[in-house]
């Protein structure tokens, strides 16, 4: 799967995605999510699953809104949802969340 910048012109556009089980988190996962919970579908290259964090039980991501005029939508639609039983989180994205993946 290809990452996408979160530093380009479009990152307003992008939410944080936090929370989720890592032995049950897929990329399929969060698009079937996405496109139920928002009735929005995702593009190509418009996620990305951060799984390398060892030291924590959960992944965290980041989904790109192409759409300008559905991104408060979406994010509403996705504030919380459910991925292998657990509870995530999805936010709006913010500058202080660039340094919380690493």
């Amino acid at each position: 799967m290809k990452h996408f910048s979160k530093t380009n012109d479009s990152s307003k556009q992008i939410i944080y995605l936090s929370n989720m089980p890592k032995e049950s988190v897929t990329a399929m996962k969060i698009y079937e999510v996405v496109k139920q919970k928002a009735r929005y579908e995702l593009g190509p290259n418009n996620l990305t699953i951060n799984t390398n964090n060892n030291d924590k039980p959960f992944s965290t991501g980041f989904i790109r809104i192409t759409d300008a005029s559905r991104y408060t939508d979406v994010a509403k639609a996705l504030r919380t949802f459910k991925i292998g039983g657990k509870e995530c989180i999805a936010l709006p994205f913010d500058n202080s969340f660039k340094d919380t993946n690493d």
